[in-house]
């Protein structure tokens, strides 16, 4: 039991640092959602007005916020499911149990990131968010697959 809560602390840390670290100290926010890929922009290339910055500022922490939340508990299920597994005890049912709450966690941050996208677009406006969506494009052909 103290491997999986020191398991679960250490990977929400981790989750929060990897955040914290893609703040810029210039002003600029970068936009990053997992399930569509990175989004990169600048405040200064969208010219967003201070409303606009402060809202996304507000989005961003609170999605980074549920996805900290998200992600954790993820872990905390994925934990436990290796251990029915591992456990000759465990019903074939209590697995399955376990695996069916992990997809549910994975959905509900499948539903997080699209409820983040959807935010940020109501704030732009639409020219801003044209170049937003082309610098997305850009950037996604410019990823070498490895």
């Amino acid at each position: 039991m103290k491997k999986s809560l020191f398991a679960i602390v250490l990977l929400a840390a981790f989750a929060y640092s990897d955040w914290s670290l893609a703040q810029s100290t210039r002003g600029s926010v970068k936009f990053e959602n997992p399930a569509i890929g990175t989004r990169e922009g600048t405040l200064n290339d969208l010219n967003l007005n201070e409303d606009q910055m402060n809202s996304i500022r507000k989005v961003k922490k609170a999605y980074v916020n549920r996805m900290v939340q998200r992600k954790t508990e993820l872990a905390g299920k994925q934990i436990e499911f290796k251990q029915l597994i591992g456990d000759p005890n465990s019903s074939e049912e209590s697995i399955r149990a376990k695996g069916r709450e992990i997809e549910s966690v994975n959905n509900q941050i499948i539903r997080d990131m699209i409820n983040y996208e959807v935010e940020i677009r109501r704030i732009l406006t639409p020219e801003q968010l044209r170049r937003w969506c082309q610098e997305q494009n850009v950037d996604k052909r410019n990823v070498k697959h490895q």
